[in-house]
Order: structure tokens, then C-alpha cells, then sequence
């Protein structure tokens, strides 16, 4: 009997073809999409999370409804391997500087729309028998059909919100002696609110009737910012899933056909489903190169900044750079010589016994960079001292705060420079009450983070 496939059924949309059960999927890649601290998993949500996937302003919300869990974790996965066939992503997570790939590859030629390395992972053969997981994960796509199926993400207007209650409401009237405000709100919904607001928006009417709640209000501008996203995504899936069946089926007037011939999926691998086609690749991409590809492992070039000249060692630059500042204007050698003796195991200060040590690491510090002609003094200009606004280009009480993000999902490609400017503060003095008071107040470390962050910005020597 010959098998077919209802057309119907023949393509991926929300409620077909969006959810799959994936057995026998690798335990090692499993075991690394369940970590948090895995390069696997850290790598997936950077590329995920870029800030050039959503508009700008809306990166906290699209981030605040992603949960981090192996079912979150495996859909990247299946979106940039299975369907980006990004395998540069898998050699960035093992530090590879290039990828071992054999010779004189199978043309794909044969099969339409499959690319050559990705006809190399569906017939690759591992060189040992790897353990798979015992329990069945799930590809789930709903939210990404969900997002496909509609064609508008949006928030009802703050003005028009009191009248869209009231038109939703006087919708679901069923008295035929109602108001004429009554009747004129319900034409008002059936003609303007709910084409649109409602039909096709990718928030829910329930929701939208109560934006006025913060909550509702937080969902709303969750899915506005994931909307987007969740399209493209789909979409590639969709063209994916498209690409599968030209390798699977004949189109036929009755549906679609399987194909048994040797260039078809079935007949060459024995692949009779697309859960059979995900698993295949993303086992054998990840056996490929976390094993058989284990002497090119962290054989990528560490990318080091460039080195700034009088900084010094031991983990302590910043630290001591923000130090020397602080020290330079006390001008007080009872002072400097008051902080050797309280606080003998401080490293930071260990360079400067005298302010003019400190004032001449400054000057070291400020050789490694250019000074722009624009800031040259001309002969005849007055030179005048730098304000508060200058140095914290903001009002006075208004200083820049500098926050860690080495737990963020911006860690890979943030700036970090206010992180090493706020140093002396953040590792040093902020835990240690005595210190802070008595020889570096707040103030003073700011007055350091400015200073060295001036200096970061400009074009290095």
C-alpha cells in the first residue's frame, strides 16, 4: 500500500507539525543543554540574544520571558544547527581555530536543498557507540507557530482604552432595550476595536481588557518584544521542514507520496519522520565535534586586549589605578603613611610611598593613549580646571553607576570598561566600612572611575 500524507497535514503551522518528540537524543548534549555554566548553553543564548534581535528598549522584556531550561535550550540548539547549520556556533563552544573537515565530501547534488556537510552529518558514522538519554525530550514550536499564525502584537492606545472597555462591554449586552450609547458602542466594537485590536493580535483580548493592571501590562510589552523574534524563527523552521519533504515526498493530486528511492531520506538513511531528521544531525553535529574532533580543542587563539604600559600584575591595575588617583590629591604624606600602617596587606597602595609615586604612575598610565588635537591647549588659550560636569558629563548628584554584569547574558561582547574603572570601589572599599571613611569615600572612588574611564575612551599610542 502506498503511503501518503493528507496535504493538510503537509506543512508546519500552529496546531500541525509544531511539536515533536526527539528519543535517543546524545546524553552529552543533553547533559550540556540541562547546565547553566556550559559553553554549549552560554553560547546559544548569547547568539539568542543579541541586542540586534529586538527594537531598541525592548531587550528586557524580550529576556525576561526566556526560563533557561533544557526544553528553552533545545530549540535554540534545533534553530541554529538543524536549521542555521551554523557549525561555526559548535566550534566557538570548543575554542576550535578551524573545523577538521574530511576531504573530497559526498556533492549533495542528489538531494534537494541539503548542503553537503549537512549530507555528511546524516551519514556520518561515529567511530565508538555513544550513550543516549533515557528519558524523550520535546521540540516544542507552539509559541513560534502561535506568533506565525497572527499578524500584529500590540497594546490598545492609552486614550482609546476606557472606550475600548466600555465597547467590549456593551458588546456582550444582549438586552434589546439597551442605551443608544449602548447600541453605538457595540457597532463601535464590531466595526473598529475588535478588526483592530483583537482579530490577529498576538495578545489575547483577556489581557488586553486589563492592561491597566501592571502585570498585564508587563505581558503585553513581553509578547510585543518576543513577536518579531518568534516570527523569524518560525519561518526558518517552516523553510526547514519544507526542505525535508522535497527529500521525503512526491507531490501527487491524492497528497503526498513517499519517496523510497535511494536519494530520498528513507531510502538512503531510513529516516521515515523529521523528528528521525532533527535527531540525526544534532547527535552527529555534537559527537563529531566534541570527540572526533578533540585535538583541535581550545586551539583557538585567545583574543587578549591590547596591553596598557604601567598597570603592574597580580590581578591588582584598576585597583591600583584608581588608588594612585584618589592619593595624587591628598597632597598629605601623614595620610599616605597613616593608610601603610592600617592597612599593611593592601596591595593596591603598595607602589606608592610618597603622593608623587602616585602622581608619576598617573602619568605612565596616561601614556598609552592619544590626546586628540581638539584638546591640545593652543598658546595664547587659558586652560581652566575640569567641573563636575566635565568629568561626570551629567548634573551635579547625578553620577554615572557602574554595575557588574559578569552574571548577565551580555557578559561574551559587553563593555567593560566601567567594570574596570569601578574597581577601587567595587572590590576594594565597598565592603570595608573602615577604609571607605576614613581615606576613600565614595566620592573619591567616583571622582577615579571618571578618570579612568576619560582615558579608556580615547584612541590608544
Amino acid at each position: 500500500m502506498k503511503r501518503y500524507m493528507r496535504a493538510i497535514d503537509a506543512d508546519m503551522k500552529f496546531g500541525k507539525n509544531d511539536l515533536f518528540q526527539l528519543p535517543n537524543l546524545h546524553a552529552e548534549l543533553v547533559k550540556a543543554l540541562k547546565s547553566n555554566s556550559s559553553q554549549l548553553s552560554k553560547f546559544l543564548e548569547h547568539h539568542y540574544f543579541s541586542k540586534s534581535k529586538t527594537r531598541d528598549g525592548e531587550f528586557r522584556h524580550f529576556y525576561k520571558g526566556y526560563k533557561g531550561t533544557i526544553t528553552e535550550r533545545l530549540k535554540l540548539f534545533y534553530l541554529y544547527i538543524v536549521v542555521g547549520r551554523n557549525w561555526n556556533l559548535l566550534r566557538s563552544v570548543f575554542r576550535m581555530e578551524k573545523i577538521p573537515w574530511p576531504e573530497n565530501m559526498e556533492p549533495s547534488s542528489k538531494f534537494a536543498s541539503l548542503t553537503q556537510k549537512e549530507l555528511f552529518f546524516l551519514k556520518y558514522a561515529p567511530v565508538a557507540q555513544f550513550e543516549t538519554a533515557e528519558k524523550k525530550y520535546s521540540l516544542n514550536l507552539k509559541n513560534w507557530a502561535k506568533a506565525s499564525a497572527c499578524n500584529k502584537s500590540l497594546a490598545i492606545p492609552d486614550h482609546l482604552y476606557e472606550k475600548f472597555v466600555r465597547a467590549y462591554e456593551s458588546s456582550q449586552l444582549k438586552d434589546p432595550e439597551a442605551e443608544p450609547w449602548q447600541k453605538k458602542a457595540k457597532e463601535e466594537w464590531e466595526d473598529y476595536f475588535f478588526p483592530e485590536f483583537v482579530q490577529g493580535n498576538y495578545n489575547p483580548e483577556g489581557i488586553l481588557r486589563n492592561q491597566n493592571i501592571p502585570a498585564r501590562r508587563g505581558i503585553i510589552e513581553m509578547n510585543n518584544a518576543r513577536f518579531t523574534p518568534y516570527q523569524q524563527a518560525f519561518a526558518r523552521s517552516r523553510s526547514n521542514w519544507a526542505r525535508y519533504r522535497r527529500n521525503q515526498y512526491h507531490y501527487r493530486v491524492e497528497g503526498y507520496e513517499m519517496r523510497t528511492d535511494s536519494s530520498s531520506l528513507i531510502g538512503r538513511f531510513g529516516i521515515k519522520n523529521y523528528a528521525q531528521f532533527v535527531v540525526r544531525i544534532m547527535n552527529n553535529a555534537w559527537e563529531f565535534f566534541s570527540e572526533e574532533c578533540k585535538q583541535y580543542h581550545y586551539t583557538q587563539p585567545s583574543k587578549q586586549g591590547p596591553w596598557k604600559f604601567g598597570l603592574g600584575g597580580r590581578g591588582n591595575g584598576y585597583h591600583r589605578l584608581g588608588a594612585a588617583f584618589v592619593i595624587a590629591g591628598w597632597e598629605d604624606k601623614k595620610k599616605l603613611a597613616q593608610l601603610r600602617i592600617d592597612f599593611p596587606d593592601l596591595e593596591c597602595i603598595h607602589p606608592f610611598k610618597t603622593t608623587e609615586d602616585a602622581k608619576k604612575f598617573l602619568t605612565r598610565w596616561e601614556g598609552n593613549f592619544i590626546v586628540p588635537e581638539d584638546e591640545v591647549v593652543k598658546q595664547g588659550s587659558v586652560d581652566h580646571d575640569e567641573t563636575l560636569e566635565d568629568v561626570f558629563e551629567s548634573p551635579l548628584g547625578k553620577q554615572i553607576e557602574y554595575k557588574s554584569l559578569k552574571n548577565s547574558l551580555d557578559f561574551l561582547n559587553r563593555d567593560k570598561n566601567p567594570e574596570r574603572a569601578n574597581k577601587l570601589w567595587n572590590t576594594v572599599v565597598k565592603g570595608n566600612h573602615r577604609l571607605q571613611h576614613k581615606y576613600f569615600p565614595r566620592h573619591e572612588c567616583d571622582f577615579a572611575a571618571s578618570y579612568i574611564l576619560k582615558w579608556l575612551h580615547r584612541p590608544r599610542v
